[in-house]
Formats: structure tokens, sequence, C-alpha cells
């Protein structure tokens, strides 16, 4: 049990794999609350971050929410040419076809 202990966070999520994919799950405002913690198992670090998240909500966004989705082997990828000048006209037309571009552009057709 001792080989468990270990001298501080950093030190635990830099030997402890487990430990590690564990934190990496929480919000950063989580994480930052548990580094200023003196935690050195896995089961301090686990119950610790319990209590935390009891209180306050995860409160992470999907940066990309608005983006397609979609992407796979059968994706639209090389649809639209590289470094062209397209026309406003030809840019629409590609559109039509898949799209693609900022989700938040009002011009969007």
């Amino acid at each position: 049990m001792q080989d468990n202990v270990h001298l501080c966070l950093s030190d635990l999520l830099d030997q402890d794999i487990s430990s590690n994919e564990f934190f990496q799950t929480l919000s950063p405002a989580v994480q930052r609350q548990l580094m200023k913690k003196d935690i050195r198992t896995f089961e301090e670090l686990q119950r610790s971050a319990k209590a935390f998240t009891r209180y306050q909500a995860d409160n992470r966004g999907v940066v990309l929410e608005g983006f397609n989705p979609g992407c796979s082997v059968s994706d639209c990828t090389g649809l639209i040419p590289q470094g062209s000048n397209l026309s406003e006209h030809e840019y629409k037309d590609y559109q039509k076809l898949y799209d693609f571009g900022n989700p938040y552009d009002e011009n969007k057709a």
C-alpha cells in the first residue's frame, strides 16, 4: 500500500496513469481546486474530486458545437479547392453541395 502514496498531487499525476487519466476528465475549475490540496493517492484524488463536483457544476462548453459533426471516410474533404480564388457565387455553390465554413456566418445562404 505504501507504494501508492506519492509526494504530492503533481507527483501522483506524473507517476500514476490512472490518476492522470481521471484528473484529465475533470473540469479545469475542479482541477485548479484539487491542485491546492495535499493529495497523495488515487483514492484521495477521487474522494476530493467527488466533493468538489458535488457543489460545482461542470460548465465546460462544447467549443465546436455549431460546426458540422460529420467526419468519416465518406466525408467530403477535398471538395472545395484550397487556395483558389473562388468567386462568391462559386463559394455559395460549394456550400450548397456541402455545408462548410463558419457556422455563425449570417451571410450563409
